[in-house]
């Protein structure tokens, strides 16, 4: 586990915010996986990406639930601004 992912389960967050402007998400997704694998934590990354890049994710929830924990919601889909909603329970 890496000092992130400790210090923030040592501090038993509830919920987590992260406001970002990066080309590439996969370590905000490691690190979401595994706050949303300790059941205690609810975390959210709001990504000003780039549309030109298929990979890029503009909002990545993380939650704790026993389906889809990590949901990723790629720029090329959505027309800035946006709102998007999210479930934090299995429906």
């Amino acid at each position: 586990m890496d000092d992130t992912s400790r210090i923030l389960q040592d501090l038993q967050v509830s919920l987590t915010l992260v406001p970002a402007w990066s080309p590439k998400t996969e370590l905000f997704e490691a690190i979401l996986q595994k706050l949303s694998s300790f059941g205690q934590s609810v975390a959210v990354v709001a990504n000003l990406a780039d549309a030109q890049n298929p990979e890029a994710a503009a909002a990545i929830v993380a939650r704790p639930t026993r389906f889809e924990g990590v949901r990723r919601i790629f720029r090329h889909r959505i027309t800035p601004p946006a709102l998007l909603v999210f479930s934090l329970v299995d429906c």
